[in-house]
Formats: structure tokens, sequence, C-alpha cells
């Protein structure tokens, strides 16, 4: 056998042998404004920031939370099959697993209830800039859409008041929304419902257009910044919750299949709070 025989031999070894890299890795942050408002609300507070890494493999992904004593949330691991339409999540401690419920609204400041009669929608606007910015060390195309529309705010009473003593207050307002979104170039990867570019309502009318615009929304959603504002009468001071999420430090990574999977010997258990408690708002 020839050297360059040989060569190409133990090549075509090597090369069938070496893992498939094919899931997609980020790094990735969430920052919300909005922790001390929630208590407030009757809602669990959870830290203002959370950092972890996904893998996102086709329509397969596993979030990875990283370790905070402060934080409430019942588990460490989130992952899903089927590009998110059932999430499972994992406590690694625990050696549990449980199916978190799917958040409805946009906002985690308050129960939003239509307005009998009329009502006023603002139009749902989206603008680019004509220029790349630069986020995450890559160039990125930063889109806003910007809405308003008129609520009823229905606010419970705190949640350390005695039981029956306490009375929901409701309150007429206005939520306005400016959620800004920077897209590198490349495929749109099938991310977690905590880290993807959604907005929802609760008003089909108001979110059928939002979905109009978010699918306009092509490549990587490398940096999101969702300001909420609620504004009501009766003297009601205007609150503003702003939610930041960055992907960052995308590499490749072999993608196993167990990687996707509730591993052998965990059990169901489903925590009193069993919403996911990381702000996974946009939903």
């Amino acid at each position: 056998m020839s050297m360059n025989s040989s060569f190409l031999t133990i090549l075509g070894f090597l090369l069938l042998s070496a893992p498939a890299l094919a899931g997609d890795v980020y790094s990735f942050t969430i920052d919300r404004s909005d922790r001390e408002m929630l208590p407030a609300a009757g809602l669990v507070a959870d830290p203002g920031v959370a950092k972890g890494t996904v893998i996102v493999d086709g329509r397969k992904y596993r979030v990875e939370l990283a370790p905070d004593p402060e934080s409430a949330r019942p588990y460490d691991v989130l992952v899903s099959k089927d590009g998110g339409d059932r999430e499972i999540a994992l406590s690694l401690h625990g050696h549990t697993y449980f199916e978190p419920e799917k958040p409805k609204l946009t906002s985690p400041l308050f129960y939003l209830l239509p307005i009998a009669g009329d009502r006023t929608v603002s139009r749902v606007t989206m603008t680019a800039l004509a220029q790349p910015e630069e986020v995450s060390g890559a160039p990125a195309q930063r889109h806003e859409i910007k809405l308003s529309y008129d609520i009823t705010l229905v606010i419970p009473p705190p949640p350390n008041m005695p039981s029956g003593k306490g009375k929901s207050e409701t309150v007429h307002g206005n939520v306005s929304i400016d959620a800004i979104y920077w897209l590198a170039e490349g495929e749109t990867p099938v991310l977690p419902r905590l880290l993807r570019p959604n907005l929802h309502t609760g008003f089909p009318e108001v979110d059928a257009k939002l979905d109009r615009a978010l699918a306009a929304l092509q490549g990587i959603p490398v940096k999101q910044q969702v300001t909420i504002t609620t504004t009501g009468d009766q003297g009601t001071e205007a609150r503003t919750a702003t939610r930041t999420v960055t992907l960052q430090n995308h590499k490749k990574r072999e993608a196993k299949a167990s990687l996707f999977e509730i591993p052998a010997g965990f059990k169901m258990h489903v925590p009193e709070f069993s919403r996911p408690g990381i702000g996974v708002v946009p939903d």
C-alpha cells in the first residue's frame, strides 16, 4: 500500500469515528427589572438575573441553568424533543422531573382581563435600522416592535393577608410594550420558550398582530429587550418591567440523544410552584 493510500485510509477512519457535532450551544443571561413588583402582585420572585447554557439540535433542546442559592425554582434543567410543545423540568439533585405550566400572558405584573364594551387597540408597528449593530461580538440587525392596548387590572391582595380579609382591586389602565430584538445572520434556531422572541397578551386580536410581526424576524436572536409599562387610573403609579435576554459564545457540540431524555431512575414530582421560575415571560 502506498503512503498516500495509507494516509487516506487513516483519515477516513478518523472522520468516521469523530463525534457528530450537530448541536448549537449558547450561553445565555436573563436579566429582569421587575423582581420588586412580583410579590405585590401575589407572584413568586426569583433573582433578577439567571444564567446558563442551551444546546439546540433541530427541534430538540436542553437548558442547563447555573446554580443560584437565591433562586426558588425547583429544577436545574429543561428539556424538550418537540420544539417546546412539551417541556420537562429536571431536578438533578432530587432525581425528579415534572412538566411546567405554560405561561399565557406577557406581563408578570398583573392578571390582565379585557375591558367590557369597546376597547381601542393601537396598531402594532415594527421598524428596523438600516445598518447592523454589533452585539455579542457579531453584527446584528435591530428590530423594534411597539404596541399599546387598554386593560382592566385585577390586582390580588398581598400574599400575607389573612384568608378572607383581603380583596382584589380592579383598576382600568393601559399597557404599552416596546420590544427590541437584535438578530445575527444565520438560521433561526428552535429555542426554548424562555429564550424566544415571543410576546403574548392574552387578547387574540392583539396576539394575531404580534404573531405576524414576530414571524418576520429571521436570524439568531442574540439580544432581546422587552419593556412593559402599565398605567392605571385612580392615581395608580405607572409600573415598568424590563426583561433582557442575551445569547453569546456560540459553538458546536455533540448532541447525544440522552441529553434530551428523562434520566433513568428519575421520578415524577410536581412541586407546589410548577411554573418556570426564572421569568419565563414572554413565553
